[in-house]
């Protein structure tokens, strides 16, 4: 089955991340190709995107089923085409990154690579949101440490029936080009919400 998975570091806190990805109106807008979509009932949605496969531009509607929800960090679901032969399953998670100068001296038990990793996220994320570095001047004390949010998409879909094998073939970079894009917008909205209110995103509950 043709799959996809991103990664994608925010400023924004985990809470505000979840309360952002848990409600599909805020986000559905920034998926590639995306028409409309109709909530039937807290599990149960119906999707219209429009995308080009094989050289031809094409309008597909989808029934969504959320079949996990573990706030705040997790929710997973299924789909399937109504009138095109694809089905498929997906899964948002989020994860608490630890950020600011004093991260890197938090005690942890995995060592220099754990440690690394964390200055290296802390650069990126400066790199993302325009935001430098805090360090300690004239023997001040770092800056506390925060949380910022690492956002994991993954997507999977399978095309059946005669053609099935064909399509599949040409899934992969479609699936790719929209969890990065669709990813990436997500990202900048809660990056943008960060920089307009300062180090916590005020977004509307």
């Amino acid at each position: 089955m043709p799959a996809v998975e991103i990664e994608r570091l925010t400023a924004a806190s985990p809470t505000d991340a979840w309360a952002f990805i848990s409600n599909m109106d805020r986000w559905a807008p920034l998926l590639t190709g995306y028409q409309h979509h109709q909530t039937i009932d807290e599990r149960h949605s119906r999707w219209t995107v429009r995308g080009e496969l094989a050289g031809l531009s094409r309008t597909a509607d989808f029934d969504v089923t959320i079949t996990e929800w573990v706030e705040p960090t997790h929710v997973a679901f299924t789909l399937q085409g109504t009138d095109e032969p694809f089905a498929g399953e997906g899964a948002f998670r989020i994860a608490a990154v630890a950020s600011g100068e004093g991260a890197a001296d938090m005690p942890t038990n995995e060592g220099w690579w754990a440690r690394w990793r964390a200055r290296w996220l802390r650069w990126l994320l400066s790199r993302l949101t325009g935001r430098p570095l805090q360090h300690g001047v004239g023997g001040a004390t770092a800056s506390p440490v925060k949380q910022d949010t690492m956002l994991s998409c993954r997507l999977e879909i399978n095309a059946s029936g005669g053609s099935g094998p064909v399509m599949n073939l040409l899934l992969p970079p479609i699936l790719t080009a929209v969890a990065d894009d669709t990813a990436t917008k997500i990202v900048l909205a809660l990056n943008h919400a960060v920089s307009d209110h300062g180090d916590r995103p005020v977004i509307q509950r």
